[in-house]
């Protein structure tokens, strides 16, 4: 019997107490900004029907590899965390983390062939589309639609990197198996 993923949410908040207590008198504005994306089961908008973990990624600089976010290939495991093969068809949700314990920056994107280049608009130099994530930095990319963050044969490898130090990583993936 397949598994079934429930209880499914990505949410990201960032808020801040700004306080001034110049020239005696006491002010303070509040900001809070919450996004949130609750998923189910399925393959339509806000569904997914799998997911594959990457966790405690550990390289030392300089070092990279490179995963098929399509068949998993290059995932420690390959299979998602409930041991079923899947094969991507498009990404809902992708969470990278470089974890607060790296010493070195995790440098994301520019895969040497067949680059993902759905979440960046660099699709004329799709090697060049990266982004770096400073120890304890994460990106998390959500694209609830029904066409999600596509992925083909020639768009599917994701690249992560340390030029120096060393980095750990934990990336999580939320999508449709074709």
């Amino acid at each position: 019997m397949p598994s079934v993923h429930s209880e499914i949410t990505c949410e990201a908040t960032l808020a801040a107490k700004l306080t001034d207590t110049s020239e005696g008198i006491g002010l303070s504005a509040l900001f809070h900004l919450q996004a949130a994306l609750s998923l189910t089961e399925g393959v339509g908008v806000n569904q997914i029907n799998a997911v594959a973990v990457e966790r405690d990624r550990h390289m030392s600089g300089p070092a990279s590899f490179e995963l098929d976010l399509s068949t998993l290939a290059g995932f420690e495991q390959a299979t998602d965390p409930l041991r079923n093969t899947v094969v991507f068809e498009n990404i809902v949700a992708i969470l990278i983390r470089n974890k607060v314990t790296s010493s070195g920056d995790l440098i994301v994107g520019g895969a040497s062939s067949n680059p993902w280049t759905s979440p960046f608009v660099a699709s004329g130099a799709p090697t060049t589309a990266k982004i770096t994530l400073r120890p304890g930095g994460f990106i998390l990319l959500t694209a609830p639609t029904v066409a999600g963050y596509a992925l083909s044969g020639t768009n599917k490898m994701l690249r992560l990197e340390t030029t120096s130090s060393q980095t750990d990583c934990d990336i999580i993936v939320f999508g449709r198996d074709t």
